[in-house]
């Protein structure tokens, strides 16, 4: 017997997953990575008004800003999810941050709509790297009982960096001007660039000679946990997108302070519900192995008569504490809803899968419903269009319900 039978397999052992300082360090900095590209992401939303007033559009054209972005992102996710299961993913990730902050630069050049257009659909191409690649990586050194927490934290950067957008488009954009905030949320994306490119990232196992890689894992949960994100994204794009305008239009606050009222008690209400979901979700997974979708429909259910009542909201007061709340149960979806994922997929798989999902909750979702919801907007009024997209916030919950009364029946018979 070899003495050091046990020392090599600890050591082969360490290489597959990382240790938790390691993985910690790895998980903050994707997170802040995160956060950066959906500052970039979210800020032209509460730049609508400073648009508006010099390039003259229709809210069709303004909705055409946030569609063209996810075309770009959702189509782009798929070759880049097949290739994080075959390349280094810490690259991946670096190459595609460089991208859209270059073009987060040159979108405060845009002497026309067109342009802006053009520089928001090549960021929607750079930013569609990440998420395959980020998720496939925690997947591969997170245990799958804290898989839920680990990859809520990294979408906790999301949801902060996609408020600060919110909040940082009004209050510099109201003071500096639109152009300059351009250039001046690029630059996070060029120095965060550097503490990716250094992650360490162990050479991944080949597959087993008896093991067919697969490239895609469709089977009816992951079907339903796409279908459940279509419908969710569909309604989240479009509030994301109108919300600021919305709070201007109908005389609740100026552009400054509607970003810092709203986008403040978001970023706070949003995050705790990320973290209270996903470990709500994680331990109920313990217990029941639906637990994390049953989470993610439950926040979605309690959501929709908040939600509801912040768009038809007497007063300021109540306006703001409706979004908020609804922010906190919506926020349940973020980190659950991918671990689901990647546990009703192979590990070969995991980064495909992450792109296609990406792909349609994009490409059916977020990419057509700002512009939807402008043209519902022109024709009928904002308040009335934003109060119909919370049918998806229902349809993203049934779905749920569905997969756990028939998808679980079937992998238990």
């Amino acid at each position: 017997m070899n003495p050091n039978g046990k020392k090599n397999t600890l050591t082969r052992r360490s290489q597959r997953l990382l240790r938790i300082p390691h993985s910690r360090n790895i998980i903050l900095v994707l997170a802040i990575a995160n956060a950066a590209n959906f500052i970039d992401r979210q800020l032209i939303f509460t730049l609508f008004p400073l648009i508006k007033d010099e390039f003259l559009p229709s809210d069709f054209q303004l909705g055409l800003l946030g569609t063209i972005f996810m075309l770009t992102h959702s189509i782009a996710t798929v070759p880049f999810g097949i290739l994080t299961d075959r390349w280094y993913k810490r690259k991946l990730i670096t190459l595609g941050m460089v991208f859209w902050s270059f073009f987060t630069f040159v979108s405060g050049f845009a002497q026309r709509l067109v342009h802006l257009i053009v520089a928001r659909g090549l960021i929607g191409a750079g930013g569609a790297t990440f998420e395959p690649a980020a998720i496939s990586l925690l997947t591969e050194r997170v245990d799958e009982s804290h898989r839920g927490r680990a990859i809520g934290f990294l979408r906790g950067g999301m949801w902060i960096g996609g408020c600060l957008g919110l909040m940082l488009g009004g209050i510099l954009g109201a003071s500096v001007g639109w152009r300059n905030t351009f250039f001046i949320a690029a630059l996070p994306g060029f120095m965060l660039a550097l503490f990716t490119w250094n992650i360490y990232e162990p050479p991944s196992l080949p597959p087993s000679a008896k093991t067919k890689r697969k490239t895609f894992d469709w089977n009816f949960l992951s079907i339903m946990i796409i279908l459940a994100g279509v419908f969710a994204n569909f309604t989240a794009g479009a509030y994301v997108a109108w919300i600021p305008t919305f709070l201007v239009r109908y005389d609740y606050f100026d552009l400054p302070t509607a970003a810092f009222l709203v986008g403040g008690p978001t970023i706070i209400c949003g995050l705790l519900g990320v973290f209270v979901g996903c470990t709500i979700a994680d331990k109920l997974f313990q217990k029941i192995r639906y637990g994390r979708i049953l989470t993610v429909g439950i926040g979605m259910t309690v959501s929709t008569p908040f939600v509801l009542l912040g768009f038809n909201a007497p007063n300021s007061t109540v306006l703001v504490a409706a979004i908020a709340l609804s922010a906190f149960f919506m926020a349940w979806y973020h980190g659950p809803i991918m671990a689901a994922l990647m546990d009703c997929v192979s590990p070969s798989a995991r980064g495909a899968m992450t792109g296609i999902y990406i792909f349609f909750i994009h490409m059916l979702g977020d990419m057509p419903s700002p512009a939807v919801l402008g043209w519902l907007s022109d024709h009928l009024n904002l308040r009335f269009a934003l109060s119909i997209f919370v049918l998806g916030n229902v349809l993203c919950a049934l779905c749920f319900f569905i997969a756990i009364v028939v998808g679980f029946k079937k992998k238990s018979s």
